[in-house]
């Protein structure tokens, strides 16, 4: 973020280790950071990595809908099942 101007609001990026459990999920192919950084990000923040192999950058943009694998990995943190509509809610 701190090089690239469109993604300059999310600068600085903070690389203190997070105080809870986390999951960072990269593409092999990410327009915006690539996955080495995003390596680099989970191991500074404690995060568990999840590589994706050319998932290009992970929105509803890139042609993501509903997302089963982004569920299961939201609800391994809960500790719960989640169920789509339960899940857009607990991540609100």
């Amino acid at each position: 973020p701190e090089r690239r101007a469109v993604l300059s609001d999310f600068a600085p990026v903070p690389y203190d280790r997070l105080p809870y459990r986390s999951v960072l999920v990269a593409s092999s192919n990410d327009p915006y950071c690539p996955v080495r950084l995003a390596g680099a990000y989970a191991r500074a923040w404690g995060s568990e990595l999840v590589r994706m192999s050319d998932a290009g950058h992970i929105n509803i943009a890139s042609g993501h809908g509903d997302w089963p694998l982004g569920l299961a990995l939201l609800a391994s943190l809960t500790g719960q099942a989640l169920q789509p509509k339960e899940a857009l809610a607990t991540a609100v």
